[in-house]
């Protein structure tokens, strides 16, 4: 393939993602209380990459990744709290896996269109937590493994 060809089918991959992305602002923009051009750039300045999550036709949410950090305090403090409940027998072992979903949704969504998340359908969290999770770069070994290229 040419070098042209390349550069053009690069420019035309650009400019769908431009007009995909003008989309989603006009979208969000319809909601009432939806943060601003300059909200979302002072989001991305603060916060590095930005998400949008359209998970219902009247339900947005904007998210960051996760940080390992983050992630590893998350941990930490679920192997605490998990422990605590062995001991106690106060919650049983299958709600930690909800628990530790909805912690981390929570702490990455930086605007919702239901500003009450955990009021929406049932699987909402869970699937903002595995679009943060995907998007800070956890998935499973076979993406992971598609990858690497061999130099």
């Amino acid at each position: 393939m040419s070098e042209e060809i390349i550069q053009e089918e690069k420019k035309e991959e650009e400019n769908q993602e431009q007009d995909f992305v003008s989309t989603v602002k006009q979208i969000l923009a319809s909601f009432p209380n939806s943060p601003s051009e300059d909200q979302i750039a002072q989001m991305k300045t603060e916060h590095g990459d930005i998400f949008a999550s359209a998970v219902d036709e009247d339900e947005i949410y904007l998210f960051r990744p996760l940080s390992r950090r983050e992630y590893l305090g998350f941990k930490h403090e679920q192997q605490d709290i998990e422990r605590h409940a062995q001991q106690t027998g106060q919650m049983p072992t299958e709600d930690m896996g909800a628990l530790f979903e909805e912690r981390v949704a929570k702490a990455c969504i930086l605007w919702a269109s239901k500003p009450n998340a955990i009021e929406s359908k049932g699987g909402t969290i869970s699937l903002i937590f595995e679009q943060v999770m995907l998007n800070s770069n956890f998935m499973n070994p076979a993406a992971a493994a598609q990858l690497v290229i061999k130099l």
